[in-house]
């Protein structure tokens, strides 16, 4: 299955780093679909977030505070459980999820998690390195529990 959706999460407050937001509108040039023919309402935050994880055949997260940390965890958790098998990528922009990524480092190390866990997810530093990670990436199709 090609990727062709792709669900994007950022922070929906101005970047306070102008060069995350020139990331961010770098990537919307290069990967948006200039056609849109449809507009979904929702009611809530969780129909929002099911409907963004039904439509999407990838995910990628740009640097924002909690909602987006909430949904590239939830991502990368569902992956991890063998809820879905798309393609989760962190655009660490100027490093900014570095500290979280070393936690996941810590995990890994703690026995929380197992360095295998580590396939889940994808990280890249600029628009180049995501697109180029999500051009021609898998997505992978296993039963629920066979990562686990």
């Amino acid at each position: 299955m090609d990727v062709r959706r792709v669900c994007v999460y950022c922070g929906a407050s101005a970047a306070r780093d102008p060069a995350v937001e020139a990331e961010i509108r770098k990537f919307g040039r290069e990967a948006a679909h200039k056609r849109v023919t449809e507009m979904k309402v929702v009611h809530t935050m969780h129909d929002r977030d099911q409907t963004m994880f039904d439509l999407g055949d990838a995910f990628v997260a740009f640097p924002g505070g909690f909602g987006t940390l909430d949904q590239l965890l939830e991502m990368i958790t569902w992956k991890q459980l063998g809820i879905h098998g798309k393609p989760v990528v962190i655009a660490n922009i100027g490093g900014y999820f570095d500290p979280l990524l070393q936690q996941f480092e810590n995990a890994i190390r703690s026995g929380y998690a197992r360095p295998h866990d580590r396939i889940v997810y994808a990280v890249a530093a600029n628009t180049t390195a995501i697109l180029t990670l999500l051009e021609g990436a898998p997505v992978l199709f296993r039963k629920s529990g066979d990562w686990a």
